[in-house]
């Protein structure tokens, strides 16, 4: 009974439909996800690398991104900060996904939330759930040199540098 209040608050915290971008090589958690998050009514679309999230970035405009960090060709953390510093993209919220706790430094220097693997159906629509928040309650209001700024001093730094655990 426990589990079923706990799935039903986290259903109610997910908030209104959102359009979701899932990047993830991992097929198996690519499309959980993606069931969570649409039987959740969410609108999804999966991506399984940053050339291919990339593509579909510019002809469709997510209200949240979920990102796995190891991605084949460019790493989440490279693709993040490419986004974060693209003066030309809008400032959607991602959410930085790792089974490695370390990288949630590397997700907060750039401004990102951060999910650590494994996590729940919960977890995962109550993340959703806290970015679309921040994203309506804070818009970006950083100017563009800052974004780059951000983005770049991200990259330079050692993820062991960025440990806050």
């Amino acid at each position: 009974m426990a589990g079923t209040q706990q799935e039903s608050n986290a259903l109610r915290e997910a908030g209104p439909r959102m359009k979701i971008l899932v990047i993830d090589d991992d097929v198996s958690m690519r499309e959980l996800m993606k069931l969570h998050l649409a039987n959740a009514g969410h609108s999804v679309v999966v991506a399984e690398d940053a050339v291919v999230a990339g593509r579909t970035l510019l002809r469709w405009t997510p209200d949240v991104i979920l990102l796995d960090v190891e991605l084949p060709f460019l790493s989440g953390i490279e693709f993040a900060a490419t986004l974060v510093a693209d003066t030309t993209m809008p400032a959607i919220p991602i959410i930085l996904i790792s089974a490695h706790e370390y990288f949630a430094g590397k997700a907060d220097a750039l401004g990102l939330h951060f999910l650590l693997k494994p996590f729940t159906k919960a977890e995962l629509l109550q993340a959703v759930a806290r970015s679309n928040f921040k994203a309506r309650i804070l818009p970006a209001t950083v100017s563009h040199p800052s974004r780059l700024a951000n983005a770049a001093r991200a990259l330079r730094q050692p993820a062991a540098a960025l440990d806050r655990s």
